[in-house]
């Protein structure tokens, strides 16, 4: 009997270790990927990472290549000479397409997925020439890829509400970008742009950004001027355009245990090196130069170093380089029934 109580103990104690190993890997599962691109003069190296190991690592050669944005598992690159567009798979090592820049150029400052059209759609912007020069205003073209060969022009503000952040927050059908002091909109279904005020004073906020939390809800994301701590509000209704501040973070780590690879003559300088990446499941993705990339629960206030294997990327970087090797969030969710 003594035998059997203990056979059964130890099968339910295996039965019970499983089930949480599961659901931990689940949630593991769930995090998103870790895209990180490095640019040379000749060539553009991307790496994706499940934040325990290098899972793919590609590289792409061209005239001095420029990482734009990623949608749904698909990489947006920009070459020169002539300047045109590569739409990548990186996970596949693929190119799908090549998309010619407009006539006379022009910046990429959005690349979407079209909700009705079902294409992969790229919004441009570029100086208006007005048959004499360029003038003060600016001109809006869009392309929808595997549909047509030609950019269509839109109308949009006239003056430029510098900078569009080449990778905008998309949610609720529109893109948004985080400008001087608003933030610009513009809805993908009727073509038109708007501005929307922010939930904060922008001057006293250090490195702002503004993503999209879990698919659905807007975010804005900031460092105080006056402490190391990190704010961040949600966009709770959209209609009514209703900001909540949901989270403070306190950025004052351990440097015993998190330490800093170079010295900084002051905390501000060490503040400036934050880039948030992502926030997907309460779990807020950072990436601080010369420190390392981190998982922070936002609900549980625990902190998380992900040990990154070295990559080719790692071996290329050099102090030279470090402002063309970034971090963004990348999702291959139905990536290839997205290309119809």
């Amino acid at each position: 009997m003594a035998l059997q109580c203990y056979t059964k103990l130890i099968h339910l104690f295996k039965k019970i270790k499983s089930s949480t190993s599961s659901s931990r890997c689940g949630l593991h599962d769930e995090r998103p990927l870790i895209l990180r691109h490095f640019s040379h003069p000749s060539y553009l190296k991307i790496s994706i990472s499940d934040g325990n190991s290098i899972n793919k690592e590609c590289k792409i050669s061209g005239e001095l290549p420029s990482f734009v944005s990623c949608c749904n598992g698909l990489a947006l690159l920009t070459l020169s000479t002539p300047k045109r567009h590569i739409i990548f798979n990186p996970l596949k090592n693929e190119k799908i397409t090549t998309v010619y820049a407009p006539y006379r150029g022009g910046e990429i400052c959005g690349f979407f997925f079209h909700p009705h059209l079902k294409k992969y759609t790229i919004l441009s912007v570029q100086s208006e020439y007005n048959g004499y020069g360029y003038g003060y205003g600016y001109d809006y073209n869009l392309y929808s890829l595997f549909e047509s060969k030609n950019w269509h022009k839109i109308g949009g503000p006239y003056n430029f509400p510098w900078p569009l952040y080449r990778n905008p927050a998309i949610v609720n059908n529109a893109l948004h970008w985080l400008t001087t002091d608003t933030i610009t909109v513009f809805d993908v279904i009727t073509e038109k742009f708007s501005t929307k005020s922010l939930p904060i004073d922008k001057t006293e906020c250090r490195i702002p950004r503004l993503l999209v939390k879990d698919e659905d809800r807007l975010c804005l994301c900031y460092v105080n001027c006056e402490e190391p701590v990190m704010d961040i509000w949600i966009l709770e209704d959209y209609a009514e355009w209703s900001w909540v501040k949901k989270y403070s973070i306190n950025l004052d780590w351990d440097m015993s245990k998190y330490p800093v690879e170079e010295s900084f003559d002051t905390r501000w300088e060490l503040m400036d090196k934050i880039k948030v990446i992502s926030i997907h499941n309460n779990e807020l993705v950072l990436y601080w130069k010369h420190r390392g990339v981190f998982y922070y629960h936002l609900e549980l206030n625990t902190l998380e170093k992900i040990d990154l294997r070295v990559s080719l990327i790692d071996k290329l970087t050099c102090n030279d380089f470090n402002s063309l090797s970034d971090f963004e969030a990348y999702s291959a969710v139905k990536c290839d029934q997205c290309l119809v």
